[in-house]
């Protein structure tokens, strides 16, 4: 799993594929945001990609590199987090 989608401006902008290992050449320099999916995909998915002109369809083998936790810390789930903080 090789490539990364990426969407540059708004997250509207989503389709194209590239390299994983490349990704540092698309980070625009104009300000713009550039976003980034958290699939990684094969050469399958390019090829879907490049045909089709997006992934949507696309039902074939996602892979991941990163799991993303997201934990609002507010007072009354404070000890919630502590329980897992003092697990690392």
């Amino acid at each position: 799993m090789n490539y990364v989608e990426i969407a540059v401006g708004t997250p509207r902008n989503r389709g194209t594929l590239v390299l994983r290992s490349e990704l540092h050449k698309y980070i625009p320099t104009d300000g713009n945001p550039l976003y980034r999916s958290v699939y990684l995909y094969n050469e399958d998915a390019k090829k879907f990609a490049d045909s089709k002109g997006t992934l949507k369809g696309y039902h074939g083998e996602r892979g991941i590199d990163n799991i993303l936790i997201h934990i609002e810390k507010v007072k009354r789930n404070l000890d919630s987090f502590k329980c897992i903080r003092s697990t690392r």
